[in-house]
């Protein structure tokens, strides 16, 4: 019988790339790729000190055997902002899955914002994911958003996947300040229940690290987010920043509340 879970690309698919602070302005410095990846020049907003970078996949998603690595650094007084072209479908899978990891590294007055468009994981899916982010001190920002849907809903696929697994270390020097290992196993648990789900369809997660928001802007975010009354969620202080927690019926209510996040943190 062939293994089905055999990599497609023949090895695994990496990207690195990292920016760098040069005369004020934020270049990309260095940058590599291997199939699917490619990655577009950075473009700057107006009055923004932010390069923004458009990672992109040249790939109908992620298939059974893929493996990816991502390495991105954002090195000393760079600030960064990484998104996507598309949001990333899992394909249904026989016997094996797809996995990814990813190294985030900030170093001193540096800036990494890491915003990946929503996650569709399709029927018979399953995905394991690794984020580890090192922050060199406390002058190092980080913001990590992730936004998972519960399927394909149109096509009646709303928690049909295998599973899904997401596990974030977080460092700031060499002291772990963040931790997060989920693990969705629609076929093992009800995810459609009381402190999952919800009966919704879309998770977005938003970790800050060293970024300073005051009680009012954390009022603004969270009336934000409970003004519409299909969604629902809070943030929460930890020890060097902040978590943010919300639950909608589609995607763009979430991306409404990051975007408001973003604004909030003068980033656009």
């Amino acid at each position: 019988m062939p293994d089905t879970n055999i990599n497609r690309f023949g090895k695994t698919s990496t990207l690195r790339l990292s920016a760098a602070s040069k005369d004020g302005k934020t270049i990309i410095d260095d940058v590599y790729f291997t199939s699917p990846y490619k990655i577009l020049p950075p473009f700057y907003n107006d009055n923004s000190q932010f390069a923004t970078t458009m990672i992109i996949s040249v790939s109908a998603g992620l298939m059974e055997g893929d493996r990816q690595e991502v390495f991105i650094h954002a090195k000393e007084n760079a600030n960064l902002l990484c998104t996507s072209q598309a949001f990333e479908k899992i394909h249904k899978m026989n016997n094996g899955e797809a996995g990814r990891t990813i190294k985030l590294t900030v170093d001193s007055n540096a800036t990494l914002w890491y915003e990946l468009l929503p996650v569709i994981p399709f029927a018979d899916s399953a995905f394991t994911n690794q984020i580890d982010i090192s922050l060199n001190d406390n002058t190092s920002r980080f913001a990590l958003t992730d936004i998972i849907s519960a399927g394909r809903i149109a096509h009646g696929e709303a928690f049909k996947y295998k599973y899904y697994n997401s596990l974030i270390n977080a460092y700031i020097g060499d002291e772990l300040v963040f931790f997060d290992n989920t693990r969705y196993s629609p076929r093992k648990s009800d995810l459609n229940g009381l402190g999952m789900f919800e009966k919704h369809s879309h998770l977005a997660t938003v970790l800050l690290l060293n970024f300073l928001l005051t009680e009012r802007e954390q009022s603004s975010i969270y009336e934000k987010i409970n003004e519409n009354p299909e969604m629902t969620g809070g943030i929460s202080a930890i020890e060097h920043g902040f978590i943010i927690k919300v639950l909608g019926n589609n995607a763009q209510q979430l991306q409404n509340v990051t975007s408001l996040l973003k604004h909030i943190l003068n980033i656009l």
